[in-house]
């Protein structure tokens, strides 16, 4: 991943995928942001598709728990937890070993709930920045 952040401005990225795969996205600031993360309003079921066209599957109880699951059997588990502004969420993922490229690696990172599209965005590195999570989900 590369990219660029301007504060309370822009986010700009380009992901290049193991697969040669890329893509890049641009955001600006939006208004939520200086809201307070609310932990209820993410709680739920979420899908979406990985690089190699997996679906994932990744379920947030009300106490944070984060688990997951894609088509390949894969499995993760972990938690959010609100950070105290920004309607962000620090994260911790532990891939489950298995048919998980990642082995039994735990990253960590932030995410974001976007009530006004159901949808869950979560980013997390290693500690060595060499495994990736990148999750992007539509509440079901």
């Amino acid at each position: 991943m590369s990219g660029r952040y301007v504060p309370s401005k822009s986010f700009d990225r380009t992901i290049a995928y193991v697969t040669g795969d890329t893509e890049s996205f641009t955001s600006t600031s939006d208004a939520d942001a200086e809201s307070t993360p609310n932990l209820t309003q993410v709680t739920g079921t979420y899908t979406g598709l990985r690089a190699d066209h997996q679906t994932v599957t990744v379920t947030v109880d009300a106490a944070g728990t984060l688990s997951g699951d894609s088509t390949d059997g894969c499995t993760v588990a972990g938690t959010l937890s609100p950070r105290a502004h920004g309607n962000v969420f620090q994260t911790s993922v532990t891939f489950r070993g298995g048919a998980c490229r990642q082995g039994t690696e735990t990253v960590t990172g932030v995410a974001l709930y976007d009530a006004a599209t159901h949808r869950l965005y979560s980013a997390a590195l290693n500690n060595a920045r060499t495994t990736s999570y990148l999750f992007l989900g539509t509440k079901q």
